[in-house]
């Protein structure tokens, strides 16, 4: 079925508007739906209709979901069914519905019955990718025809929480999050806003050219590219950055890595007006650390403390489980609840969380240390370790120079 015209033109309520990537639907009819799919211009379909709202006859019916659903087993366009109803949007789904933003393909159509959700997605995915506050956020929407949101109390009010809380991090910084699909992990531009001073956690040498064109496009000045541990899943992008920017590289001094400008427990990280302080969180390596931001907003944890998760400690490097329990217990989670988290690693696309919600969810930091290491490598028995990993640390410990120097000083 041919896409006709108008139907990029409606009203809020079941029109869709094209905005960067994301396009916005409220509830279809099967001639629309049609229309979406063989219109081949969509890679992706967020579908946020609760199975009440598809019963009540809000959503697709059954047959019509039925398509959909055969329309993306034959790749004609990928369907990801996240039922979100006004009830249950926390930070939590908002990590979720970020984290598939960034890792599925593009262009991507979202729809939910009144086409509310899908814009407050549309914002609150755009926003986290400019690094905008939810003021910033809502300044942009009431210049567009998009502003229906701003009706809607609760959406506002999960816009701010989330878009606050998720990336807009201590006051003068912000945060870009960079995902690696090939190792599941994330890569961090931390900046001021003033200065345009800016660090890159934890980079990944096959992202170069995309970090670097990142930190250009955002007219950064790279001070320093820091790892957390040596990771044995990857190879590190500190050397490329260095090469190409002449920037300080940094590693955990206990790793005893060759970069220029060794991180200790205590060690501080000036970003224009802020700082971030290194603590040593060992357990899925002997040498691991965290940065913790110096209001305690935000805490970039490496693979100490993962979202609903912890980092795995059955790798060659590591110091075992008990030492990963102490670093959680006695250190991170003495952060306030309200501390944004940032971890190195997610296998299920969930960006970032809190200290408060992963006391409470965590399933892992719930265990007693005498259960902890055993569902740990549990856990990851059913995940292989890397096949290179004997490579990735050769090289990642020479901080992917075999000609640079280690400066104590």
């Amino acid at each position: 079925t041919p896409m006709r015209k108008p139907f990029f033109d409606r009203n809020f309520s079941s029109a869709t508007k094209q905005i960067s990537s994301i396009t916005c639907g409220g509830r279809l009819n099967r001639e629309q739906m049609d229309a979406v799919i063989c219109s081949k211009k969509f890679k992706s379909w967020i579908y946020l209709c609760t199975d009440e709202e598809t019963d009540a006859g809000r959503g697709l019916d059954s047959e019509g979901f039925a398509v959909l659903q055969t329309a993306s087993e034959e790749k004609a366009i990928q369907l990801i069914h996240l039922p979100m109803s006004t009830d249950n949007m926390s930070t939590l789904a908002a990590a979720e519905i970020y984290g598939l933003y960034v890792n599925i393909e593009k262009p991507i159509f979202v729809s939910c019955s009144d086409g509310l959700r899908a814009h407050a997605t549309k914002v609150l995915c755009e926003a986290l990718s400019k690094g905008e506050s939810s003021k910033e956020a809502f300044a942009r929407v009431r210049n567009t025809k998009s502003e229906g949101i701003l009706r809607s109390p609760h959406i506002v009010q999960w816009l701010i929480g989330s878009i606050d809380r998720l990336y807009k991090g201590s006051d003068g910084l912000f945060i870009r999050q960079l995902f690696d699909h090939m190792s599941s992990s994330y890569s961090y531009i931390v900046a001021c806003e003033e200065t345009r001073e800016a660090i890159l956690i934890d980079p990944v040498r096959s992202q170069h050219e995309r970090d670097l064109q990142m930190i250009e496009e955002l007219e950064l000045h790279l001070v320093r590219a820091i790892d957390t541990h040596i990771h044995e899943d990857r190879r590190s992008g500190l050397g490329e950055m260095r090469r190409a920017l002449l920037c300080d590289t940094s590693q955990p001094k206990a790793s005893k890595g060759r970069c220029s400008h060794p991180l200790k427990d205590g060690s501080i990280i000036e970003i224009g007006d802020s700082k971030l302080e290194v603590w040593e969180t060992p357990g899925h390596t002997a040498s691991c650390i965290s940065l913790i931001s110096d209001d305690r907003r935000m805490a970039f944890t490496g693979d100490a403390l993962l979202v609903r998760n912890c980092g795995r400690t059955d790798l060659s490097k590591s110091s075992g489980g008990d030492c990963l329990y102490d670093s959680i217990h006695k250190r991170l989670l003495t952060l306030p609840s309200n501390t944004a988290i940032y971890p190195a690693h997610d296998f299920h696309g969930i960006t970032a969380s809190s200290i408060g919600e992963e006391r409470e969810y965590n399933p892992f930091i719930m265990l007693p240390r005498e259960s902890f290491s055993v569902e740990l490598s549990k856990y990851y028995s059913k995940h292989p370790q890397p096949v290179d990993k004997t490579d990735n640390i050769q090289f990642n410990e020479k901080c992917g120079d075999p000609d640079a120097e280690s400066d104590d000083g």
